[in-house]
């Protein structure tokens, strides 16, 4: 690779920047309240690895495997708990660096022939680039519904395709064209959607007439990811196509939209939740403006986006749940042609109608400034209102590893290693928290619960990330107020029941 490839002074800048967007992140969002449902079956799955075990998909109730996210839950596992946490932080939060960046260099070689016909060096594409990742990184629901439920697949995978498209871009005609696919298989190895990617890219090498031993040695590139993700599940399941059909199988339980005739509400839905309207709005403005008028110099980030779309529609006609977080590139492409919206296609459009006079330009670029700062306010806004709801549930989790590691708990679960949760979704952290087997935890019903240790939400804020509302954090209380309390914090209480406190 060149040592300019990327746009903008090779690795080493790519690199700097990455780590300086992995810092501001983590300072704008603080703590994050992490998907601890897939994270911690990734951990759990990652420490059955390290005990020579092959990890158990099949536990009742578990998330979807993807191979690779279970190699960096494996990573995680290794620093125990609590720092298996702390590493998934560091994994999460490096990918929304690296993801910033390779926006920041895909909407910059976009827009610098849109905005600068000459492809001059220029301050406005260069802006553009700023716009983009700004608009992305700071939106309230990005910044922490999506980083934080991404899990270990769904960050890493946005990182690496738009890393590949970077590049792409950058260096159309290059002769070098293994890397891009390299980082396209390693996406396929977190998120199914990447196989159409790389298999798009296949095509239009194939297009550019390449030597057939290229086409072959990219072919296998290509292919590499589906073929190790069936592996995978034949070896560890003796089913290669569990993870397809295990996920099919949460669309049944009505907790998700799914088929192809919810698509495009999916879609509206999703970005919206990532972007926001206004950004929404206008990003499909851009994008529609520049096939129109500036097609020929943003087709990457236009291929980019259709494909990404044409994939959702795949998940529907898979029949699996349409997840918002599954459209994150979606939504950084939709923030790129914002940021073209806001930068050219105004001043494209007066030029098309003969209306290129001060007056207009003038009105043009000030409402473009206007919606900018509109934008950015609202979002800086919003963070500052969603940041303090976060405190109980990454407090909570914190917390819970130091009652896990409390030697009267160790004792008590030995003498009686039953363990109840009053929600699925505590089944991994607890588990994980607890050193205990995923199958080994029970949900709590509403019946006088099994003997063992129970757990229960102290707080109202510790309880409601975890899904259990106050009814039902009142019916729990009433559950174990004969048990016996073994251990306590400011987040959670621990009861005893039906054998001996220890």
């Amino acid at each position: 690779m060149r040592s300019g490839a990327g746009g903008g002074g090779g690795w080493r800048a790519w690199t700097l920047g990455s780590l300086w967007l992995a810092l501001a992140a983590r300072v704008l969002a603080g703590p994050l309240p992490l998907n601890y449902y897939d994270i911690g079956y990734a951990l759990v799955w990652g420490r059955e690895i390290l005990a020579g075990h092959l990890p158990d998909y099949r536990t009742p109730g578990a998330s979807t495997p993807h191979p690779l996210g279970t190699l960096l839950g494996t990573l995680g596992a290794a620093f125990g708990a609590p720092g298996g946490w702390y590493v998934v932080q560091v994994i999460v939060f490096v990918s929304v660096g690296v993801a910033g960046t390779a926006l920041f260099m895909l909407a910059r070689t976009c827009l610098r022939p849109a905005v600068d016909p000459g492809n001059r060096p220029s301050r406005r594409a260069t802006l553009g680039g700023g716009v983009a990742v700004g608009v992305l990184l700071l939106s309230p629901p990005f910044l922490t519904d999506a980083v934080g439920g991404s899990g270990l697949s769904d960050l890493p995978a946005l990182a690496l395709v738009l890393t590949a498209a970077a590049l792409v871009a950058a260096d159309s005609d290059s002769e070098r064209t293994r890397t891009p696919l390299v980082l396209l298989a390693a996406a396929g190895l977190m998120r199914p959607e990447a196989w159409g990617l790389a298999g798009a890219y296949w095509v239009y090498l194939a297009y550019r007439r390449l030597p057939a031993r290229r086409l072959i040695e990219s072919a296998v590139l290509v292919l590499s990811a589906p073929v190790v993700w069936v592996l995978s599940d034949a070896i560890v399941v003796g089913d290669a196509t569990y993870s397809l059909t295990h996920t099919q199988a949460a669309s049944q339980t009505g907790a998700f939209a799914h088929g192809l005739a919810q698509v495009p509400r999916a879609t509206l839905d999703g970005v919206r939740a990532l972007v926001g309207l206004p950004v929404l709005v206008v990003g499909a403005i851009g994008a529609l403006t520049a096939v129109g008028i500036a097609r020929r110099a943003t087709v990457p980030a236009l291929a980019l986006l259709a494909l990404a779309l044409g994939e959702f529609a795949a998940l529907g006609l898979a029949d699996v749940p349409l997840i918002g977080r599954f459209l994150l590139v979606v939504a950084a492409m939709t923030c790129l042609f914002f940021a073209y919206a806001v930068l050219a296609a105004g001043n494209q459009a007066l030029a098309r109608l003969g209306l290129e006079r001060r007056g207009p330009r003038t009105a043009v670029t000030i409402a473009a400034a206007l919606l900018v700062v509109v934008v950015a306010v609202s979002h800086i806004a919003g963070d500052a209102r969603v940041r303090p709801q976060q405190r109980a549930a990454v407090h909570a989790e914190a917390v819970l590893v130091s009652l896990a590691r409390r030697p009267r708990v160790g004792a008590v679960i030995g003498d009686c290693p039953g363990f109840s949760v009053p929600r699925y979704t505590l089944t991994s952290l607890v588990a994980y928290d607890f050193d205990l087997a995923p199958t080994a935890i029970r949900r709590t019903g509403t019946a006088p619960p099994a003997p063992g240790l129970i757990l229960v939400p102290a707080t109202a804020g510790a309880g409601r990330y975890f899904g259990v509302t106050p009814a039902r954090l009142a019916d729990l209380r009433r559950m174990t107020a004969s048990g016996h309390q073994v251990a306590r914090n400011r987040s959670w209480r621990l009861y005893v029941s039906g054998c001996p406190p220890g």
